[in-house]
């Protein structure tokens, strides 16, 4: 047991308080709020929503056409076609996708089944210094034999080519060409 007397205690107090003092302002700097002004402008802002909430219950009934009209605009049209994108008179490559004479024939009757549809998917082709548009059709086959005897057709479509990224229009050269433009040529994007 250490025996110290009423003055070094008071001082041994005094320190513990000073201590515990610096700590807690260490942890405010270290894990408070940085600026005063920070709780000022929350307040500020707290209370603009109050006030467009008061607004919105009590003014909307009283409200007149020159409060609530607003500034007519014309939004730019966002699409996915590679036509929108790329310039006027762009040359286009169509390459035709068919199937074979064998393919063709009716696994059901063996008639020779008819073209009924196609479906167009057009990507944007690159080479450095040039690009064009290439699309590929895809056809479809029906049997009108099948059709015409049993009321239900036999269907067939050519099958299609993977495309490097789902719902994209770039081809692999395009996506070739603009990475090592990015990457190796260090151009930006």
């Amino acid at each position: 047991m250490v025996t110290i007397s009423r003055a070094e205690y008071e001082e041994l107090k005094l320190q513990n308080q000073w201590l515990l003092e610096q700590l807690g302002l260490a942890k405010k700097r270290q894990f408070g709020t940085s600026s005063e002004r920070l709780q000022e402008g929350l307040m500020d802002q707290l209370s603009l929503m109050a006030n467009e909430a008061e607004a919105y219950a009590y003014g909307t009934k009283n409200a007149t056409a020159e409060q609530v009209a607003v500034k007519a605009h014309a939004r730019k049209r966002h699409s996915g076609n590679v036509l929108d994108i790329v310039p006027e008179g762009t040359p286009t490559e169509v390459v035709e996708h068919r199937l074979c004479e064998e393919e063709r024939t009716c696994d059901t009757c063996g008639a020779v089944m008819e073209e009924i549809g196609k479906e167009v998917h057009r990507s944007l082709k690159m080479e450095p210094a040039r690009f064009w548009i290439r699309e590929d059709v895809y056809y479809t086959y029906a049997c009108k034999q099948c059709e015409a005897e049993t009321g239900e057709g036999n269907l067939r479509k050519t099958p299609k080519q993977p495309t490097l990224c789902l719902g994209s229009f770039a081809s692999p050269e395009a996506v070739a060409h603009i990475m090592t433009q990015k990457f190796v040529m260090y151009a930006p994007l």
